[in-house]
């Protein structure tokens, strides 16, 4: 089953937990950020690409503060399609931003490291199971 492994065009449907994409979200902005800052623009380009996937993907992404009050609704799950290389990148963005909660040492910030290092592990797992080997 390991046709996808080298593939990164190849597009994969993971079903998340639509609470989760909110962090992935939120660690994708800081990706975006933090790698325009570093000069990588195509790179920042490819974190603002997968954010914008997940806003087209989601039924009922809100679309001012106000809207994430009551959203998302406790349980609900979203199937996403991106392929490789952006999955590839919601992974590795996880565990790097993780690790960099846990250098902060903040008891709030060790918290959302290990929910990231979940989630991440999470994704990684339901990748395999469709054929595709994750890098890290």
């Amino acid at each position: 089953m390991g046709g996808h492994a080298f593939d990164t065009t190849a597009n994969f449907r993971v079903w998340v937990d639509t609470r989760h994409w909110l962090m992935i979200d939120g660690m994708l902005d800081n990706e975006d950020q933090s790698r325009r800052e570093r000069g990588d623009h195509d790179g920042a380009e490819l974190a603002g690409s997968v954010r914008r996937a997940g806003w087209d993907q989601i039924p009922d992404w809100p679309r001012d503060a106000a809207g994430f009050a009551t959203w998302p609704a406790p349980g609900q799950t979203s199937a996403l399609v991106l392929n490789a290389a952006r999955w590839a990148l919601v992974v590795s963005g996880l565990d790097r931003w993780a690790d960099i909660d846990d250098s902060l040492g903040i008891p709030e910030h060790a918290a959302m490291a290990n929910e990231k290092r979940n989630i991440s592990a999470l994704i990684r797992a339901r990748l395999t199971e469709q054929g595709w080997a994750c890098p890290g």
